[in-house]
């Protein structure tokens, strides 16, 4: 059964903070998904939670048909876990149909739990996707997450992370893809309000049509509180076509004064001087760009612990990528 704790973490965190959006999903839901680690255990075998998405009505059509799971997850002192969970349009879906999901997801990782989190987001590319994750992180614990998102007209993860102990460690890795008619949006904020915290925030965003657009707001902050703590963020956007867009605000903000914090940003199409290594070994000029192109993303991808999972979102990709007619070699 479900343990008080567990019970008591569903809305909890909702409750405080989180948008319009996690407030319509509380209205919406008609149950949740309640997961609850007890203290000291260790998972094998990772939790897969695949959600998936019908559409009751064509492309073109008026309407839209809509859903709003919620998950909850909470692992007790000490406990470890892998969670992977995945967002797709149902078997026999179209890839041009319209729907709109719109999930919630709560985490609390107590004293010394572990949880590597693994998200990949490819529903059809009329979807509308849009999620709420928010964490919190007692001391000592650890929490990776590696994203993908590559479907949706209009996808957006809203992300909150807040450290409520020292010594406690928060690894965000993103990759998102936006093609044509795609806005592909990360909003993410993290909170250290504890001594020797850690955080490390890696953003990348690839645009490969000229109305595909890329948006990142990541907001990290540390607090007064938070001495000898190591913050770094860095986003970087590849956009491979004229006009293509991406709007992106890295922001760090410090108030405690013994910190390591680092952040950055770039925007650029392929590099000339790695195209120019790359076809200083006898390639092509289309075979460096796509060599270029599928390694960009690769950082992120690498994370993925599963094999078959990992190799169904290169091959995720490739598709993407091919319906904007960029070819990747083979």
């Amino acid at each position: 059964g479900v343990t008080p704790m567990a019970a008591g973490a569903l809305g909890a965190q909702t409750a405080q903070r989180g948008g319009f959006l996690v407030s319509l999903n509380a209205v919406m839901a008609s149950d949740a998904v309640v997961v609850n680690v007890p203290a000291g255990a260790r998972l094998e075998t990772p939790l897969h939670i695949v959600q998936l998405s019908t559409a009751a009505h064509a492309a073109g059509a008026a309407g839209l048909s809509s859903s709003a799971p919620r998950v909850v997850v909470v692992l007790g002192e000490g406990a470890e876990a892998s969670l992977v969970e995945e967002f797709a349009a149902a078997p026999g879906v179209a890839l041009d149909a319209p729907y709109w999901h719109n999930g919630v997801c709560e985490l609390v990782l107590e004293k010394g739990a572990k949880l590597t989190h693994t998200m990949v987001q490819s529903q059809s590319r009329a979807a509308v996707h849009t999620r709420a994750t928010l964490l919190t992180q007692a001391e000592e614990s650890v929490y990776a997450l590696a994203e993908v998102n590559l479907g949706g007209r209009l996808g957006r993860h809203d992300l909150g992370v807040k450290q409520l102990g020292a010594r406690t460690e928060t690894r965000l890795a993103c990759f998102n893809l936006a093609g044509a008619g795609q806005c592909i949006d990360l909003h993410s904020s993290v909170v250290l309000d504890h001594e020797e915290g850690k955080t490390d925030q890696v953003h990348k965003c690839i645009v490969s049509a000229s109305t595909g657009k890329g948006v990142f707001d990541g907001n990290v902050q540390v607090n007064r509180q938070a001495q000898r703590t190591a913050a770094g963020q860095i986003s970087r956007n590849l956009l491979l076509v004229p006009k293509a867009t991406v709007n992106v605000k890295p922001n760090l903000q410090i108030v405690a004064d013994d910190v390591v914090c680092t952040h950055g940003c770039t925007v650029s199409d392929l590099e000339e001087e790695a195209l120019f290594y790359i076809q200083s070994r006898g390639l092509s000029p289309a075979i460096a760009r796509s060599l270029l192109v599928a390694g960009f993303g690769l950082e992120i991808v690498s994370k993925i612990g599963s094999k078959d999972l990992k190799e169904r979102v290169a091959l995720l990709v490739r598709a993407s990528l091919d319906r904007d007619n960029v070819k990747l070699a083979a």
